[in-house]
Order: structure tokens, then sequence, then C-alpha cells
């Protein structure tokens, strides 16, 4: 299939290669036969990243992370190393036909036109490819990863600080639902038992076989008996927990195994389910938690992930 354009130009750091940069090749490929990509100098870099700057990866790394990954996708491309925000755009008898960028990235295409224009150069078609957004709203990026804040992949990587936040029940400890309940969804097999044995209406269960990390027998409900499974290492709030997350709660599935840890499970919910609904997980030592799904309690979370 004929595409859109014979070469696309498009820059970057590509430090600690992401997801965010992978979207980025992938959607420049689908556009173009060949993609000139610029790569920042070490020296351009360090202008560019002001946040961990000693984490920045040398732009040997760098390069031979991009190069190795169109390699594997049969991307046709071209590196070079950028020094500037501009590299080969501004001649007139560029062999660019067009710019792709990130939404963040709009303003400097948008000087590369004016740039152009001022000098009698016609301007390059922009496109723009969308950031890649995390639970929180945040972008995925290198300098989240440099901060250790969430990795390549998408996972958010919780601190000491952090864990020791959520082991503190985030919301009132009750011996049973609420009837003025929303969507009731609960996290934790110890909540599920609870909820079984007393024949307690619930939208969705999440569990991992496991009660206080420990394996316990019989199981609330077999594992072959689920059919939406995932997986979340203990400590993480995984893309991929997310993910499940949000197919699952636009079907009429009603249980989603962890493999892995579900203990944060009940933080992905409070941002991915309905407000209003109603989230209850097990305090060890303590008893239920019932948390309600709110903007000023997404809001207070956002803010912890984020320090």
């Amino acid at each position: 299939m004929q595409k859109k354009y014979t070469t696309i130009g498009l820059g970057g750091t590509f430090d600690h290669l992401h997801l965010g940069h992978l979207q980025l090749l992938n959607c420049a490929s689908r556009l173009a036969d060949t993609v000139l990509i610029g790569v920042t100098s070490s020296v351009f870099a360090k202008t560019l990243e002001k946040f961990v700057p000693n984490k920045l990866e040398p732009y040997e790394n760098r390069l031979a992370g991009v190069k190795t990954y169109c390699q594997q996708q049969n991307i046709s491309c071209q590196l070079f190393e950028l020094h500037n925000a501009f590299g080969p755009t501004l001649d007139d008898i560029t062999t660019v036909d067009a710019l792709c960028v990130s939404e963040d990235t709009v303003p400097t295409a948008k000087k590369i036109n004016h740039i152009r224009s001022t000098a009698g150069h016609k301007s390059l078609p922009i496109e723009v490819v969308p950031l890649l957004r995390l639970l929180t709203g945040e972008t995925l990026s290198s300098t989240g990863i440099r901060q250790g804040r969430f990795d390549a992949a998408g996972n958010i990587l919780l601190t000491s600080k952090q864990r020791h936040y959520f082991s503190q029940p985030q919301g009132d400890l009750v011996e049973l639902p609420r009837a003025s309940d929303g969507k009731r969804l609960m996290v934790g097999d110890a909540t599920a038992k609870i909820f079984l044995d007393n024949n307690w209406q619930f939208s969705l269960g999440v569990i991992d076989h496991l009660i206080e990390r420990k394996p316990y027998h019989p199981v609330v409900i077999e594992k072959d008996a689920i059919k939406q499974k995932t997986n979340n290492p203990a400590g993480q709030i995984s893309q991929e927990l997310v993910t499940a997350i949000q197919t699952i709660l636009a079907t009429n599935e009603q249980w989603l195994f962890v493999d892995g840890e579900e203990d944060l499970a009940a933080v992905a919910l409070l941002f991915l389910a309905p407000l209003d609904s109603v989230i209850y997980y097990g305090q060890p030592k303590t008893g239920l938690v019932r948390m309600v799904v709110s903007e000023s309690k997404r809001q207070e979370i956002c803010k912890v992930l984020q320090e």
C-alpha cells in the first residue's frame, strides 16, 4: 500500500526508550517509506533534560536503542546526530516531505515552518502523534523514568513512602456494605470470601488466590473458571493491570484474576471506575475498608503517586 510521504522527519532525545517513543516511531513508519530520525547529541540533550540529568543515557546508547528497535520492526530509517531543534528541515532542498511530532513538540514544528516561510520556502505538513498517558493522567516520559516513578513499559513504581501510605485504610472501616452503594467493586480474596458467604451483591471481584500474601485453600473461585486474567508485580501498578481493568469494566465479567499481587488494584479501580462506585478491600488485622470513587479521592491519590 502506498504511503502518504516518501520521507518523514522526526527528532528526539530517546532517553530510556519507552512506549511513547515506540508509538512515535511506529506512527511515522506507517506514514512514510523512510523515517529520518535525529537523535540529540549528548551536549544538546543536556540542554533539554533538566531533571536528573546525571541519569541521561549517552548518545551512543540512545542511538543504538532506536536503531535496534527499527531493525526489529523493519522500519526503513536513516539516523543522524541532532545538534539543534531543526536538523536539516530548514534547507530549501531538504529531502523531508513532512514532520512527525508528539503533542508536546508541536510548537517546535510550527517554529520550523515559520522560519521556512520567512525564508521563502514551503511549509512542511505536520503529523501529530498523541502522548501516551498513564493511569494518573501523566504522560509517559524519560524524565519520570529517570526519577524512578515509572518504567519504560508505563508501569507505576511505588516508593517505600508510597507503599506505606497505601498500607493505611483509604476509606471507612465497615462491617457490611451500605444499601446506598453504587456499583460495588471488591479487591482481595478475603473480601471476596466475606461477600460470597453473606450473599452480598457486587459487580466485580479482583483476586489473586492469596490472603495476606499466602496461598489458601479452598479458593473462592477456581482460576480456570475466570475468563479475565492479568499480571501485576508486587509494589507496582502495571499497565497490563490497568488495561485489564479497563477491559473488564466494559464487559459483564464478574471476576479478574491477577497473577502476582492484586493489592494495588484498588488504586487502579479508583481512577478507572465510574464516579460514586464503591470499592471494598480488606485491611489486614483490621477489617473491611469502604472507599468511594470521587474526584477528591482521585486528586489525593494522584498527588501521592506523583511525589
